[in-house]
């Protein structure tokens, strides 16, 4: 986790070092700024690559994780702990530490629901239908009447168990549909420098905000949908062939 953080980021330093005159956020040649942005994710040349840096710090806490879950009786406690984290996050974002707080209550349900799948499965699948009605609802107060931290823990669970039921629910046997699951996280890894190339390059033409905006998220899904299928059409099916 943490070697293609390193390389993802790496890989476009040296073009936002060489052409920062003509790039917004661009990066001075600065050893101490340099490592100041690798150790701080979010400041990095892609800064959403910081979930690889914290996952990775995620698991390098996996005694502790272990010895957590080898204590059923704290379950709750630790819960409300990891929820009271989320809800009052401190915004440090050297080594992701704020975003440590804000997302380990889901790294924690998530270890919970593996631990306890079958038994959470048929509690799912007997609430499914209250469950999406939850989720409608509580999006619906997240966006328009409460964006506290709470309801959107709440929210984002609610819509994440929706979302884990469903392929028990409807069978998916679209090949677009299994095709863009199968290349989902290349496909998330590749949107956000076309959508900062797509930017730069609308930015020189004094265009609307709210038109740059629609464009990037177009090139941003379709982009890398693009590059992905060319590459496999091309690349792989030719060294296949030879």
């Amino acid at each position: 986790l943490i070697l293609p953080y390193f390389f993802i980021n790496l890989i476009f330093l040296l073009p936002k070092i060489l052409y920062g005159s003509v790039i917004n956020d661009s990066i001075n040649f600065s050893l101490i700024e340099i490592l100041g942005i690798f150790f701080t994710p979010r400041l990095n040349v892609w800064g959403h690559t910081w979930f690889l840096f914290c996952l990775f710090i995620v698991f390098t806490l996996q005694p502790i994780w272990k010895f957590f879950l080898s204590k059923p009786h704290s379950y709750w406690f630790i819960s409300t702990f990891f929820i009271i984290m989320s809800i009052f996050p401190i915004n440090i974002y050297f080594l992701t530490i704020s975003d440590l707080m804000k997302n380990l209550i889901f790294f924690w349900i998530g270890m919970l629901t593996y631990r306890y799948n079958k038994l959470i499965f048929i509690f799912l699948d007997k609430w499914f239908k209250f469950l999406i009605l939850i989720a409608f609802a509580l999006s619906a107060i997240y966006l328009y009447v409460n964006d506290s931290n709470f309801v959107k823990i709440i929210c984002s669970l609610s819509i994440i168990y929706v979302l884990y039921m469903i392929p028990t629910k409807v069978r998916i046997t679209n090949l677009k549909i299994d095709w863009l699951a199968r290349n989902s996280f290349l496909i998330y890894l590749l949107h956000w420098p076309i959508m900062l190339f797509t930017r730069e390059i609308l930015l020189r033409f004094n265009l609307p905000h709210n038109y740059i905006i629609i464009c990037m998220i177009f090139t941003g899904f379709l982009g890398p949908i693009l590059l992905i299928y060319l590459y496999s059409k091309y690349f792989i099916s030719r060294k296949k062939i030879t």
